[in-house]
């Protein structure tokens, strides 16, 4: 997966952060090693937080459609970035 995608997550069961990896170096300065150990929820501009809410409810009955969420990146700018979860 992490080879595949550009963000690549593992969330535990209570939606923390626990492993990541970024493709592209022009992510790898984004400072997205700060998610490790934060909710995920907490990593999202707060209008897309319901999303976040909605793809781990979907993920853990199977897997979840498409969602699109915005980060806020190091340099003050939003980053739309489409996630999908799987079990």
């Amino acid at each position: 997966i992490a080879a595949a995608a550009d963000i690549a997550l593992v969330i535990d069961r209570n939606g923390i952060v626990t492993d990541l990896s970024v493709g592209g170096l022009e992510l790898a300065d984004e400072g997205f090693e700060a998610w490790l150990g934060r909710p995920w929820a907490d990593t999202v501009t707060p209008e897309t937080r319901e999303k976040i809410d909605a793809l781990l409810r979907d993920g853990q009955n199977g897997s979840s459609r498409w969602r699109q969420v915005n980060h806020m990146t190091s340099g003050g700018e939003q980053l739309p970035v489409l996630y999908h979860v799987v079990p």
